[in-house]
């Protein structure tokens, strides 16, 4: 399967994962609904996905696309569920990576919920075009 017709798959599984209907919250004050804390920065790295996941995906992503049942079967709850969907993430190549090119063109997430910001798709695109990393050395 080419680049493109991954990425246009990718892209409508993702758009049709997350029907207005379908949506259902989970309200993070309240006890019992799977929020993480926020992990401790190991020395000397900087853990960029933990930051752009703890700004972007998981507020905005992560309560339709996490297990059991991630809609659409993409699970953006973590970097390795992230990275193990082909298509989704093409490290470098932020044009030809489904979740960015679908936060870019505004079909994700679905109204009612509010889009990522100009700067927040900037990050996400910063971030794929460095070559997605989990982490990388602090200078």
């Amino acid at each position: 399967m080419t680049k493109g017709l991954v990425s246009i798959v990718s892209a409508l599984t993702l758009l049709a994962a997350c029907s207005p209907g379908g949506l259902k919250f989970r309200d993070p004050t309240v006890k019992g609904t799977n929020v993480k804390p926020t992990p401790t920065p190991k020395p000397g790295v900087d853990e960029w996905f933990n930051r752009l996941h703890a700004k972007i995906l998981a507020p905005k992503c992560v309560a339709c696309h996490k297990p059991p049942a991630p809609k659409g079967g993409v699970d953006l709850s973590t970097y390795e569920s992230i990275m193990a969907l082909e298509g989704l993430v093409v490290p470098k190549e932020p044009e030809n990576s489904a979740l960015y090119t679908i936060v870019q063109d505004n079909m994700m997430p679905p109204r009612p919920l509010d889009v990522l910001t100009n700067e927040e798709k900037e990050s996400l695109f910063k971030w794929i075009l460095a070559g997605a990393p989990k982490e990388v050395p602090l200078p």
